[in-house]
């Protein structure tokens, strides 16, 4: 059978699922780097939450290697987790705010460039997830994900 060339949706799909990484270590680095107990203090007690942040995101990887590779499961999982739970825990925060009341010009005006930088790469790594899933389902993904199964089964 002849060797499945990845098409460029799944290609593009896994490079933002690689930026939507990216875009997370900015927003959590950005923000440890400016935390008032100083960056080591910072990191040593956060711990728990640098332990679950960086799973997720070792695990990212992982899932979208394997849809890469033409894991149908992978694809489906990482829609699942990162897309539909992972950008659900995004926006709570941000809508909780505009449902209490924020304004959103008050914030733009007195935003400094450090939470200029934390809402750009949270802003970024939405993005990155929502353009991952759409173009991990678009185009010729569906047949090459089908043809990846009817490879392995065959």
């Amino acid at each position: 059978m002849p060797h499945l060339v990845v098409p460029h949706t799944v290609r593009l799909a896994f490079a933002l699922w690689m930026l939507a990484i990216a875009t997370a270590i900015l927003e959590v680095g950005t923000r440890l780097a400016v935390d008032p107990r100083g960056p080591l203090d910072a990191v040593l007690n956060s711990g728990a939450e640098l332990t679950i942040r960086l799973s997720a995101f070792a695990l990212l990887a992982v899932l979208a290697t394997l849809m890469m590779r033409g894991s149908n499961i992978a694809r489906h999982a990482l829609t699942l987790l990162y897309g539909g739970l992972g950008t659900f825990s995004l926006i709570m925060e941000p809508a909780s705010w505009l449902i209490g009341g924020g304004n959103v010009l008050a914030f733009a005006t007195k935003a400094d460039p450090v939470t200029w930088i934390i809402t750009g790469s949270r802003i970024a790594h939405i993005a990155a997830v929502l353009g991952a899933v759409y173009f991990g389902y678009s185009g010729q993904a569906g047949a090459y994900f089908v043809h990846r199964r009817a490879k392995i089964a065959g």
